[in-house]
């Protein structure tokens, strides 16, 4: 039952997207993964975020193939699924900007130095 929820919202989020479109207030999904400063993944926007924008104009422009068309998302889906396409190329180089945010912040809660390990 839940499922059939799900679809018929589903359903409907699609045809508002749509109607969206036609009324020229592009609307797009993120299907990378979540990742900060970028997108939250499967989340619909109506512009690209600025530092999304920043990261694609700073050597990450495939970033940009991460925001899709609301209509193309089983494409893309398939794609990332299947792990081939440009979007699982996109999707590989979200993820490698995901892991250097995350090594970041662990310099950043360390303070750049090794911790000692508890025994």
């Amino acid at each position: 039952m839940a499922a059939k929820n799900k679809s018929a919202a589903q359903a409907t989020e699609t045809k508002q997207a749509v109607e969206a479109e036609k009324k020229g207030q592009a609307r797009y999904m993120y299907v990378g993964p979540t990742v900060p400063g970028i997108g939250i993944q499967n989340r619909v926007y109506t512009d690209i975020p600025q530092e999304a924008i920043a990261i694609m104009n700073n050597g990450h422009s495939v970033i940009g193939d991460l925001f899709i068309k609301i209509r193309d998302y089983p494409a893309a889906e398939r794609m990332i699924r299947e792990k081939k396409g440009y979007l699982y190329n996109a999707y590989l180089a979200a993820q490698k900007i995901r892991m250097e945010h995350v090594k970041k912040a662990e310099d950043t809660f360390t303070g750049g130095a090794e911790t000692e390990e508890r025994g």
